[in-house]
């Protein structure tokens, strides 16, 4: 049944609620019932009429936009305002400022590894020079050559040049110290925020007084070996006349007077001819036994040149290879007897003819 008011409808099972009656006693009832259709559009608007644009859904769905009001905060990209650029880098300021710590930390960790680096490296070198682990092998070598008319070494002995092999360990030494300017403290505002370069950890190495200790020690040996080089290639000096003299005057003085003259005699040949007291051969080819004389000296030089040692240690550590330089004088001595063989096979030549 429907109520003729209300317009509801109850189950038959269920009967008419008992509030509901008496009420309507009171009121009095309609004659007939009428039944109301249930509607599923959208009501009527202000005059009379439905929206047309209306999608038959009641109520109406609004949009997320409009029924949130979350708002968001932009990222802030630029400053343009003074005193948002203040507030900006105090705001990032006490950020940096969070992680100093930690940043510290960090930094003493990094520091006390790089100066062991350090040490450890300094300490090597200066065992190694000091035979400590008696490897008895050396670890640098310095190379003695011939470059007529002089005697060179590379790296060169001088202790005050550039190109020496002092200067070369004080360099291997300088990039050892120099390890700790590698990386750059943690503990710093960067340089957008101080316009200063940033610093790094070679100030660790100040109050370092051991390393300052081995450096000059291993100087002071590096000195010691370079002069006892020095010394042991001035042995060499006697020999000095196979690649300072030169060839075609010394045969032709051999030639004329049977020997070679000295210093002395050939300066004053030079000023006046006869004024060096050595009276000359007078023949046109000296006797072959100047040949044999000048021919077995040579030789004999070059049998003794033979047994040089190709190297020498130095406080073992050091060792003076002259392979280079045993090699140049062998080829010295080899163009002297060459020298005085095709003098004597072209006299022999001349002679037939």
């Amino acid at each position: 049944p429907i109520h003729p008011t209300r317009g509801v409808g109850y189950p038959c099972g269920l009967g008419y609620p008992k509030e509901r009656e008496e009420e309507e006693k009171e009121l009095g009832a309609p004659a007939e019932a009428t039944t109301i259709e249930r509607r599923y559009s959208l009501p009527p608007g202000e005059h009379g009429e439905e929206d047309e644009e209306g999608d038959g859904i009641w109520p109406p769905i609004k949009s997320l936009s409009a029924m949130t009001s979350v708002k968001f905060k932009k990222k802030r990209d630029t400053v343009d305002d003074e005193d948002d650029l203040e507030e900006y880098e105090e705001e990032q300021s006490e950020k940096r400022n969070l992680f100093r710590d930690y940043e510290k930390y960090v930094d003493e960790n990094i520091a006390e590894n790089l100066v062991d680096a350090v040490i450890t490296s300094s300490t090597y070198l200066r065992m190694e020079v000091d035979n400590r682990f008696e490897n008895n092998t050396p670890i640098f070598e310095i190379f003695m050559e011939l470059q007529e008319p002089n005697v060179v070494y590379f790296l060169n002995l001088d202790t005050s040049s550039k190109t020496g092999f002092a200067f070369f360990i004080e360099t291997l030494l300088d990039d050892m110290n120099n390890m700790m300017g590698l990386l750059n403290r943690v503990a710093q505002d960067p340089f957008e925020v101080t316009g200063q370069q940033p610093i790094n950890f070679i100030d660790e190495l100040q109050d370092k007084a051991e390393l300052d200790k081995q450096r000059q020690e291993i100087m002071n040996k590096i000195k010691l070996a370079l002069q006892a080089i020095r010394v042991h290639g001035k042995g060499y000096m006697e020999y000095s006349s196979l690649w300072i003299w030169d060839k075609s005057i010394y045969l032709a003085e051999v030639k004329k007077f049977g020997r070679n003259l000295t210093l002395d005699e050939r300066d004053a040949e030079a000023d006046q001819e006869g004024s060096s007291l050595v009276k000359p051969l007078g023949m046109e080819n000296p006797p072959l036994s100047v040949y044999k004389e000048q021919l077995d000296r040579f030789i004999e030089l070059q049998d003794q040149i033979r047994t040089w040692d190709t190297h020498e240690d130095f406080f073992v550590f050091l060792r003076l290879n002259m392979t280079g330089f045993k090699a140049a004088v062998l080829n010295q001595v080899g163009q002297w007897i060459s020298l005085f063989k095709m003098d004597l096979i072209n006299r022999v030549k001349n002679s037939l003819k």
